[in-house]
């Protein structure tokens, strides 16, 4: 993932148009995180934020902490460590020779979304306090191999207990979108 240039020019352009999304968080989480290059950038980038990946244990075992950034081992079926922010975004893979995009949520149904978004709505403070949910959305138009309306995607928001989202165009169908808690 790290040798991506598509990721790092992501990165890039969410870094420098979506700033405004982590310049008041005191602490991020990363779920499913593997590697996580766009969270080392991020807490390249913001230095005093707190950024943890969560990933399944064969993922994170040999992934090395930095000052602000560490990596947890968990399962985010069971359940997500608190932050002020969870990141859920698009991976991509090299298979073979293919590059392929495997979103969070993509492969899960709309009850495994809603119960996925749940846990992270349970590990964030509340609104007030800034709490929010942060996906890389490509998601809106890709979800279930088929395609998801916003819409739909603002449905399953809110069956998991989120109040209102906001969406940040990043790049044609790619944009962040922050979901925020009731």
């Amino acid at each position: 993932m790290a040798g991506d240039s598509s990721l790092i020019d992501l990165t890039c352009l969410v870094m420098t148009q979506c700033m405004s999304v982590f310049e008041d968080l005191t602490s991020l989480v990363d779920v499913e995180g593997g590697t996580s290059e766009f969270t080392k950038a991020i807490a390249q980038n913001f230095p005093n934020l707190e950024c943890l990946v969560c990933d399944l244990p064969h993922v994170v075992a040999n992934q090395h902490r930095t000052e602000n950034l560490d990596f947890v081992a968990g399962n985010m079926l069971e359940m997500v460590p608190p932050g002020d922010a969870i990141l859920l975004k698009l991976i991509w893979q090299e298979l073979a020779l293919t590059k392929m995009a495997i979103s969070i949520l993509h492969d899960w149904s709309d009850d495994g979304c809603v119960k996925i978004l749940k846990n992270c709505n349970n590990a964030i403070p509340e609104r007030s306090k800034g709490g929010k949910v942060n996906m890389d959305m490509a998601m809106l138009v890709l979800h279930g191999a088929k395609e998801t309306t916003e819409k739909e995607w603002a449905k399953l928001f809110q069956d998991a207990g989120f109040s209102n989202y906001k969406v940040f165009p990043v790049l044609g169908l790619r944009c962040l979108v922050e979901v925020y808690p009731d």
